[in-house]
C-alpha cells in the first residue's frame, strides 16, 4: 500500500523483496532497452546497477548492499546475462534496527535471462521470458532471534516469503511471466535462533532449486498470490553421499522442498554418527528411513522464528539402533557405578527451544533396535502402525503451567511386537493413549516365550521356568501427563486388567543347572527402579496356574487358580505415599483347582531397608481328589479321598525371617498311588504334595477336633535366602508348616 507517494513494505518481507525488486525489475528495465543497441545499453548498464543498488539499500534500511557485475546483452540469442551479483549484509546498519534482518550474504554466478518474447514486449503485452536462473547460487544466513511479543505474530496463512505491496512496473509492461527458474547448483547454510535463544543450524551444499510459471500481476490482490509468485517452488536433492569426515555413513537417494504446496519429501535416508559424545547426546547408532513426507508446512514460519508447524507428518519403513547402556556394576572392581540420570521429558523438549506443532503424525513399518552392553543380547521392538493427533510444545513456561503441556494428544498403535535374542516376546494387539482425559487403553497383550511348550524345551539346554502372560485389556485412568512431563513420575489413579492369564510351565524332564542366579526382595527390586512409581490402584480379573511334567509322565499335570480377582492398593515408590505404616497392599480371591475358595492378602512396605511384610490367607473346604490331575503329571500318583476343610495362615516377615502360624483342617485323607518325592524349581510345589503321600510318610488322615481330638497348628518359621524367589519364600514358609502334622 501507498502512504504519502511511497511503497510500504512489511519490515519482516523486506529482504525477500529486496532481491526480487532487483533482479524483476532489473530484467524488466533492460527488456525496455532491447532496441536501443549494444552502445545504449553500455550507456545504461552503470545507471542500472546504481538504481538496483539504491533500491537495496532502501528496501533493507542499509541493512544490504548489492554489487553486480557488468549486464550483457545477446540480441541473436533474445538473451540477457549478468555473471555475478552479491548481496552482503551491513552488519553495523543492521544492528541499529529494532528488529534486526537476517544476516545473509547471497551470490549469484552465471545469470541469465533466455528466451524473451520480443514481439509481445514491444507490444505492451508484458514481459514473458522462457527460462532463467543462475548457473550456481550460495546462500549463508543467520536469522536473529524474533523480539517476545513477536512471537506469535506470523501470519497463519503459512504462506512463505509472500511480497507485501506492489512493485512498480514500468507502463509498457503491465506484467512480468518467466515460464522456468533454474538453480541447479545451490550451497545453503542457514542458522535460525528461536525465542529461546537456541540455535538450529541446515547446511547443503547441492541442492536444485527451481520456480515453474513466475507470475507477477500488480492487478492480482495480494491474497491470491502464490508463494514466491510461482505455480510450484521446489527445493530437491538427489543422490546424496556425506564425507567420512561427518559420519560413518550419510546418504540419501531422493530429497524435495516444496515450498508452495508446503511439503517436504525425503526417501532413502541413512545416518551412522561417528563414535564420540556427539553420538552419545543423541541416543543412536545407526537412523534409516525409507520414505518420510511432511504436508502443509509453514516454512515461512520456520525460517522467520524456527517455529515448527507440520499439518501432517508420515514415516515409513524407519530403523533405529540404539546406543547400549553401560553396565551397572564395574567389572574390574566390582564397584557399583552410578548412571547419568535421564532428565525429565520436560527438558528434553524445551531444550529444542522451539515451538512445534503437528496435527498429524503416521508412522508405519517401525523397527527399533537395542543392543545390550557387553553382549551379543539385542532387542528388537516393531510396529504396524502408529497415528499421533494434536502435538503442540514449546518453551514458553506458561505452556507447562496448563494440564495439556504437549496439546491434547492422542495415540492410537497397532501390532506393536518387542523380541529378544533369548525367544521372548512383549506384544500388543491394539494401544490407545487419550491425554486429554488422562487414559489409556491396551488390548490383546501376550508377554512370554516364542512358541509352545515344546518348543521352549527344544530352546533351552538346562531347566527353567517357562512364564507366560497375557490379558484381553489393560484400561488405565487418571494418568498424571504432568507429573511423568516435568518430574518423570508415573502417577496413575487406577489400572484394570481383564481377562489376565498368567501360566507358569516346568519340564522335569531337562536337567537341573544346580544354583541359579541371585532373587531379590521386594524391597530390592524397587531400589533399582529409576525412576518415581505411585499407582493408586491395579485390578486383575482372570486365572493363573502352575504346569509340571515329571520325567516320567506323559503330559503336565496344574494347579489351577480360577476366578481370579486381584486388588493392589498403593504400589508406589515416592516415600511420601510409601511408608512403613501405608504399605503396598494386595488382596487376592480365586477358586483353588476351580472347587475351593481361597483368600490371601499381602501387605509390604517396599521401601523399606530390609526384607519385611505381612501375608495371611484362607483356604476354604474342597475336595482333596481335586488335586488329582496336578499330581497324575507332575508324581504320578493322586488322592483316592479326603477333604480339605480350611486351612488359615498368618504370618509376618522382620529382617528376612518369617514368623506365624498354620492352622490346617483336613479330614479321611488317602493316598491312591505313592511316588517319589523330588524338588520343583519353583519350592517344590509337587515335592510338598508327594511328600505326605510318600510310602516314607505315614499320613496322617485326618486333622479335626472329631472324636475330641485336638488338632495340631503348624509353625512357620523361616529365612529368606537369594536362591529363593518371592513365591518359593511364601510356598516353603508354609509347606514346612504343614508337613510334620501330617505325619503322626
Amino acid at each position: 500500500m501507498r502512504q504519502g507517494g511511497s511503497l510500504k513494505v512489511d519490515r519482516r518481507y523486506r529482504a525477500p523483496i529486496a532481491i526480487a525488486a532487483v533482479l524483476l525489475a532489473g530484467w524488466v528495465i533492460y527488456a525496455n532497452r532491447w532496441g536501443l543497441g549494444q552502445h545504449a545499453v553500455r550507456i545504461a548498464d552503470p545507471a542500472v546497477r546504481r538504481w538496483a543498488q539504491g533500491e537495496v539499500e532502501r528496501l533493507s534500511d542499509g541493512a544490504y548492499q548489492l554489487t553486480s557485475s557488468r549486464i550483457v546483452v545477446d540480441e541473436a540469442a533474445r538473451r540477457v546475462s549478468v555473471d555475478t551479483v552479491i548481496v552482503t549484509t551491513d552488519l553495523a546498519a543492521n544492528g541499529k534496527r529494532d528488529r534486526p534482518l537476517p544476516a545473509m550474504t547471497l551470490r549469484f554466478r552465471g545469470c541469465a535471462l533466455s528466451g524473451i518474447d520480443i514481439a509481445r514486449l514491444t507490444a505492451g503485452n508484458g514481459l514473458h521470458v522462457a527460462s532463467a536462473g543462475c548457473d550456481s547460487v550460495a546462500v549463508s544466513a543467520e536469522v536473529p532471534q524474533a523480539p517476545e511479543n513477536d512471537a506469535g505474530s506470523a501470519d497463519s496463512s503459512g504462506a512463505f516469503l509472500r511480497l507485501r505491496g506492489d512493485l512498480e512496473l514500468s507502463r509498457d509492461v503491465p506484467f512480468i511471466r518467466i515460464d522456468t527458474v533454474a538453480f541447479p547448483h545451490v550451497a545453503l547454510a542457514l542458522g535460525v535462533t528461536g525465542g529461546s535463544g537456541r540455535r538450529t543450524a541446515v547446511r547443503f551444499d547441492r541442492l536444485a532449486v527451481r520456480l515453474d510459471s513466475l507470475h507477477y500481476d500488480p492487478k492480482v490482490k495480494e491474497s491470491a498470490r502464490t508463494t514466491l509468485l510461482s505455480r510450484d517452488v521446489t527445493v530437491s536433492l538427489e543422490g546424496f553421499q556425506g564425507s567420512a569426515e561427518a559420519a560413518n555413513r550419510l546418504a540419501l537417494t531422493r530429497f524435495s522442498v516444496g515450498l508452495a504446496n508446503r511439503t517436504l519429501r525425503l526417501e532413502g535416508f541413512e545416518y551412522e554418527p561417528l563414535p564420540g559424545p556427539f553420538a552419545d547426546s543423541l541416543g543412536f547408532t545407526a537412523l534409516s528411513i525409507g520414505r518420510l513426507a511432511l504436508d502443509e508446512v509453514d516454512w515461512r514460519r520456520f525460517l522467520t522464528s524456527g517455529n515448527v508447524s507440520v499439518g501432517r507428518m508420515t514415516i515409513d519403513s524407519a530403523t533405529v539402533q540404539v546406543s547400549p547402556a553401560g553396565p551397572r556394576t564395574d567389572a574390574a572392581t566390582a564397584v557399583p557405578q552410578v548412571r547419568a540420570q535421564s532428565p525429565p521429558m520436560e527438558a528434553v523438549l524445551r531444550a529444542i527451544g522451539r515451538m512445534v506443532t503437528l496435527d498429524t503424525f503416521v508412522l508405519t513399518r517401525t523397527t527399533l533396535v537395542q543392543n545390550t552392553f557387553g553382549s551379543e543380547f539385542r532387542t528388537t521392538t516393531s510396529l504396524d502402525t502408529m497415528l499421533i493427533t494434536h502435538v503442540a510444545f514449546g518453551d514458553h513456561p506458561a505452556l507447562w503451567d496448563t494440564p495439556t503441556p504437549i496439546g491434547p494428544v492422542t495415540l492410537e498403535a497397532r501390532g506393536v511386537l518387542r523380541r529378544d535374542s533369548g525367544g521372548d516376546r512383549v506384544a500388543v494387539g491394539r494401544l490407545l493413549v487419550n491425554v486429554a482425559d488422562s487414559s489409556a487403553f491396551a488390548a490383546d497383550i501376550k508377554v512370554g516365550p516364542e512358541g509352545s511348550d515344546a518348543d521352549f524345551v527344544r530352546r533351552n539346554r538346562w531347566r527353567s521356568d517357562r512364564l507366560a502372560l497375557s490379558a484381553d485389556s489393560v484400561a488405565i485412568h487418571g494418568a498424571d501427563l504432568v507429573s511423568y512431563l516435568r518430574l518423570d513420575r508415573y502417577n496413575v489413579r487406577r489400572a484394570d486388567v481383564s481377562g489376565f492369564i498368567f501360566d507358569i510351565y516346568t519340564d522335569k524332564r531337562l536337567p537341573s543347572r544346580g544354583r541359579g542366579s541371585p532373587k531379590r526382595t521386594p524391597q530390592q527390586a524397587m531400589a533399582d527402579v529409576d525412576v518415581v512409581i505411585a499407582i493408586d490402584t491395579i485390578t486383575l480379573a482372570g486365572r493363573m496356574s502352575y504346569r509340571e511334567r515329571s520325567a516320567e509322565a506323559d503330559q503336565p499335570g496344574a494347579v489351577r487358580f480360577d476366578n481370579l480377582r486381584v486388588t493392589v492398593l498403593n504400589l508406589s515408590t515416592d516415600p511420601i505415599k510409601q511408608t512403613s505404616t501405608t504399605p503396598m497392599r494386595l488382596v487376592a480371591d480365586s477358586r483353588l483347582m476351580g472347587k475351593g475358595a481361597f483368600h490371601v492378602e499381602m501387605a509390604i512396605p517396599l521401601l523399606a531397608p530390609d526384607f519385611s511384610m505381612t501375608y495371611s490367607g484362607r483356604l476354604g473346604r474342597m475336595p482333596a481328589t481335586a488335586f488329582t490331575p496336578f499330581l497324575l503329571g507332575a508324581t504320578k500318583l493322586g488322592f483316592s479321598a479326603g477333604e480339605l476343610e480350611q486351612i488359615t495362615f498368618n504370618a509376618r516377615v522382620r529382617n528376612g525371617l518369617a514368623t506365624g502360624t498354620v492352622v490346617p483342617r483336613w479330614s479321611g485323607l488317602k493316598v491312591e498311588v505313592p511316588g517319589v518325592a523330588r524338588t520343583g524349581p519353583l519350592g517344590g510345589i509337587r515335592r510338598a504334595l508327594a511328600k505326605f503321600a510318600a510310602n516314607e510318610f505315614i499320613v496322617q488322615g485326618d486333622n479335626t477336633s472329631a472324636g475330641g481330638k485336638t488338632p495340631e497348628n503348624g509353625v512357620v518359621r523361616l529365612r529368606w535366602t537369594p536362591q529363593r524367589s518371592l513365591p518359593q519364600f511364601l510356598w516353603i514358609s508354609l509347606r514346612d508348616a504343614i508337613i510334620p502334622i501330617l505325619k503322626r
